[in-house]
């Protein structure tokens, strides 16, 4: 059974509160009639009750199983009113009002490791700031309305801090599937800086400290051949590498959605795809990846430049129009 989300619930609630107000004015009318021996009301009064309970009993049921991952409910046959009913979801509101602000400061957390005025991670923060303010003065027990997004974690600002806490253990189809989201929000940049790892979470940078030095501390077995490079550098090298080779395959993916809905010639897409290629072939050759992070990115925005371009119907219909040509 799918468990319906917060707005939906509290719309429920309220309009199932307006059912009783409207049915109490309904009583007092039968009241007089059954004064006066009258029991026209009776049957349709009688119908209007049942439903009324029907739908409690259901938002009963709902409310119940949205809010127990929230809180323990020891006795569910305590609640027999909505003003017994009312706290539970005032309590699931504070829960997600305290989660989303919790997600928010950590994206308030994040830094660059090399750049202190990283442009892209500016405005992010600056959005994310400016998101916490508004959650913070909507007053309990109404939500601001992004709360549930970034507590179910599909919230750009949530996916954001996600890719720069978990890339190391996402999968690729993970990444491709938040890529759009978080690019489309923040710009490339960003994207690409938390998918390399240039970005941390600020907890994360003294344990990560932490497990290097013991790293260093611990003696180690080099080749001859491999003594130029250090255990760190070596997986550095590795990691790079292997996402240049994740965005080259989320890249072509764009480019054969694009191709795929006709928004644009394969001819425009050639010294991509030329450029991308070359950039497979070489990877192994190299060690440092930023000349390829840098062309990629620019490939990328043109990409998205083609495809808002293509959406414009005026664009759109010229295109068709020269294609026919």
């Amino acid at each position: 059974m799918k468990i319906p989300d917060h707005l939906q619930l509290v719309q429920r609630f309220q309009e199932l509160r307006n059912l009783c107000l409207g049915l109490a004015e309904g009583l007092s009318s039968l009241v007089s009639d059954l004064q006066k021996g009258e029991l026209r009301q009776l049957e349709v009064t009688e119908a209007k009750i049942a439903s009324l309970r029907q739908e409690y009993e259901i938002l009963k049921k709902d409310v119940i199983a949205f809010a127990s991952p929230y809180q323990a409910i020891p006795n569910p046959g305590g609640i027999t009113s909505l003003a017994t009913l009312e706290p539970l979801l005032l309590a699931v509101n504070q829960s997600l009002k305290a989660a989303a602000i919790q997600v928010l400061d950590q994206v308030s957390s994040v830094k660059h490791r090399e750049e202190t005025a990283f442009e892209p991670l500016r405005a992010c923060l600056s959005a994310a700031s400016e998101l916490h303010r508004a959650i913070a003065q909507v007053p309990l027990p109404d939500l601001h309305p992004e709360v549930v997004a970034i507590t179910d974690g599909s919230h750009p600002l949530a996916l954001f801090v996600s890719l720069v806490r978990d890339r190391r253990h996402m999968k690729e189809e993970k990444i491709a599937a938040i890529q759009d989201v978080i690019a489309g929000a923040f710009g490339n940049l960003l994207f690409i800086a938390a998918l390399m790892g240039k970005l941390i979470i600020g907890e994360q940078d003294g344990k990560e400290a932490e497990t290097k030095a013991q790293d260093v501390s611990q003696p180690a077995t080099v080749k001859t051949s491999e003594a130029a490079i250090t255990p760190s550098e070596s997986e550095e090298v590795l990691e790079q590498r292997q996402i240049l080779q994740d965005l080259l395959t989320m890249t072509e993916m764009k480019i054969q959605k694009l191709l795929k809905n006709r928004l644009v010639r394969e001819e425009e897409l050639a010294g991509f795809v030329a450029a991308m290629k070359e950039m497979e072939a070489s990877r192994y050759r190299k060690s440092d990846f930023k000349e390829d992070f840098r062309q990629l990115h620019t490939i990328r925005a043109a990409l998205e430049e083609m495809e808002n371009k293509a959406f414009n119907p005026r664009k759109r219909l010229e295109r068709t129009e020269g294609q026919r040509r």
